[in-house]
């Protein structure tokens, strides 16, 4: 096989993948897993926003510089800060090998090809007479 036509046959495969994670489901459970874990680091994130916003944490309730208890409207506007940063900044992306591009979350192109090319090596021997 040439180079090319490997090349070609990568392309494709990953094309496929890439086109199967952008269905709604598999984005919304790939974005849920993202944005919450790890939990700790989630955590750290929401005390950042809040204390971005000049507020505190006092147990699990956000207090206003003034002692009030944030409104729902700043509590949610937190919290979409925190899911932002979630899905750019999250370990799991790392660990699962997960990338934002736009508004989906892909694998990682250079590990989709090092798996397919190995896939790829691997079936060719088979063709070619067995694995050694």
């Amino acid at each position: 096989m040439s180079d090319a036509f490997i090349e070609r046959q990568l392309d494709d495969y990953i094309w496929v993948i890439k086109e199967s994670y952008k269905s709604s489901e598999m984005q919304k459970l790939l974005k849920s897993y993202v944005q919450g874990t790890p939990p700790e680091y989630r955590e750290m994130l929401r005390k950042q926003e809040v204390s971005t916003y000049g507020m505190k944490m006092e147990g699990s309730t956000i207090i206003k510089a003034n002692g009030e208890a944030a409104s729902p409207d700043e509590v949610a506007k937190i919290e979409s800060n925190v899911d932002r940063r979630m899905l750019t900044e999250s370990p799991a992306l790392g660990e699962q090998k997960l990338e934002l591009k736009g508004t989906y979350l892909f694998p990682d192109e250079r590990e989709l090809k090092k798996k397919a090319y190995a896939e790829l090596k691997q079936s060719k021997k088979l063709a070619e007479g067995g694995v050694e």
